[in-house]
């Protein structure tokens, strides 16, 4: 389990992510998780479909149910609030892997 800022990551609900913040919560999937672990290499949707084998409208997809469940209008927004909630950083030691 991985610590998120005033909250918890629960990876035990039959493949869905929870977050609690701050008083509110949501749940996002596991592809909905590694669509922004991969967005947070900077790579672009068709980058991403590649890495995930999904097609580029798919991550597009994803990544905008991410936006919608976090109340985000941006794909840069998406990414600042992930590195300030502490959610996913990219390890200085191997920039490939995040935690």
């Amino acid at each position: 389990m991985d610590q998120i800022a005033a909250g918890k990551v629960d990876q035990r609900s039959g493949g869905m992510i929870l977050f609690a913040q701050k008083g509110r919560s949501w749940k996002l999937t596991t592809r909905e998780t590694d669509t922004l672990k991969e967005l947070l290499t900077g790579a672009s949707n068709k980058e991403i479909g590649d890495r995930l084998q999904l097609t580029r409208g798919t991550v597009g997809v994803y990544l905008t149910h991410v936006r919608q469940k976090l109340r985000l209008s941006t794909r840069v927004g998406l990414a600042l609030w992930a590195e300030r909630s502490g959610t996913f950083r990219v390890s200085a030691a191997d920039p490939d892997s995040l935690c």
